[in-house]
């Protein structure tokens, strides 16, 4: 038993052993913090906020035009005969019943480009958490949001230089769509000018 104690002792030390003699790098990140904080994820965030509220007004629109055709029968239920109330009650389901479809279908289409945009954010962002490891010799990066990490301390987080440098990748990208943006108003400016 004794024996059995020792050689379970001994084949957890070779691990600790090897990483202390191997002398590796190791560095956290925060993901999260990154893709929330970072400019281009701010930008994302906002695009994704507009698409939501433009939903959002589309369910109230709906929302508004079932309540309407309601209140409209409800108004009119003395004056049907049988037959037309039951027309309109069934017209009115069936409205129902299209636009819950229709908003069901549009919020899965939502979710999906939503997803889409987090994810290619995401890969951009770890691509470039990964060039800088290569620069700075980084052996290994944990991210702090990985299940079964427990904790990291704030000496090996590196968050603020990845999200620094994923920044500064954005930043040109930025200035040249602003760039391009403005050179194809002055061109269609100038397009009315010689028009006129």
């Amino acid at each position: 038993m004794k024996k059995l104690a020792l050689l379970v002792s001994a084949s957890l030390l070779i691990p600790c052993s090897f990483v202390a003699a191997t002398n590796l790098t190791i560095v956290s990140i925060d993901s999260l913090k990154i893709m929330q904080e970072s400019n281009e994820g701010r930008d994302i965030t906002a695009e994704i906020q507009k698409d939501i509220d433009s939903f959002q007004a589309q369910v109230q629109k709906s929302q508004q035009e079932l309540m309407a055709m309601q209140e409209d029968l409800n108004k009119k239920t003395a004056l049907l005969s049988q037959d037309a109330l039951a027309e309109k009650t069934e017209s009115i389901t069936k409205k129902k019943k299209d636009l819950e479809r229709e908003l069901s279908d549009k919020e899965e289409t939502l979710r999906g480009v939503i997803q889409r945009k987090q994810m290619a954010l995401r890969d951009k962002q770890l691509k470039i958490a990964h060039e800088i490891s290569e620069k700075e010799q980084w052996d290994m990066i944990v991210d702090k949001n990985t299940p079964g990490v427990l904790f990291a301390s704030k000496s090996i987080d590196k968050t603020d230089v990845v999200l620094k440098a994923v920044n500064e990748k954005y930043a040109p990208q930025t200035t040249m769509t602003k760039q391009t943006t403005t050179m194809a108003k002055n061109k269609d400016a100038k397009k009315d000018i010689k028009v006129a």
